[in-house]
C-alpha cells in the first residue's frame, strides 16, 4: 500500500534524517511511503499528486526513491543521498578508489570513526554503505551496481 506521510509521520522521518544526517528536509514536497513498519520505502514527488493518479501511474515511476526506514535507522537511496548534499552527520570524504569499491559492491577498509549507514562522496561520486568493525559494506541496490 502507497500513500502519502501524514504530520506526524513527515515529523518523525525529519526527525530520523536529522539526528542521523544532520539534513532538514524540504517539507513542501509530498512524501510517500509504501511498506510496512519494517523496510518501509519512501518516496519523494513535487508534482500535483491526485489519489486517483495511484490508479494510472505508480509513486515508484511518477516519485523519486530517497530512502528505506527500518527500525529506527533510515537508509538513503542513491538518489535520496545526492539530494542530501548539505548533510553533515555520518558524511565520509573518500578517494575516487574507495567509492568505485563500494559501487561494484565490495566492503572496503573502515579507519573506526563511524558505525552505522554512512555517505560516501568523492567530488561528484555518491555512495551509500553501512560501517561496522572494521569495514564499510555498500548498501547499493544490485541495480545500481557498477
Amino acid at each position: 500500500m502507497r500513500r502519502e506521510l501524514d504530520h506526524r509521520e513527515l515529523e518523525e522521518l525529519a526527525g530520523l534524517v536529522e539526528r542521523q544526517f544532520g539534513f532538514s528536509l524540504d517539507k513542501k514536497m509530498k512524501y510517500f511511503a509504501k511498506g510496512e513498519k519494517e523496510g518501509k520505502k519512501i518516496f519523494l514527488f513535487t508534482g500535483n499528486w491526485k489519489p486517483e493518479t495511484e490508479n494510472r501511474i505508480p509513486i515508484e515511476w511518477a516519485g523519486l526513491h530517497f530512502g528505506t526506514i527500518i527500525g529506527d535507522t533510515f537508509q538513503p537511496s542513491l538518489d535520496g543521498a545526492f539530494l542530501m548534499q548539505k548533510a553533515g552527520k555520518n558524511i565520509l570524504q573518500a578517494n575516487r578508489q574507495e567509492v568505485e569499491e563500494l559501487m561494484k559492491g565490495n566492503e572496503i577498509e573502515n579507519s573506526g570513526r563511524h558505525a552505522g549507514v554512512v555517505i560516501l562522496r568523492h567530488k561528484d561520486l555518491v555512495c551509500v554503505g553501512v560501517a561496522k568493525e572494521g569495514e564499510i559494506a555498500s548498501l547499493t541496490s544490485k541495480s545500481r551496481l557498477i
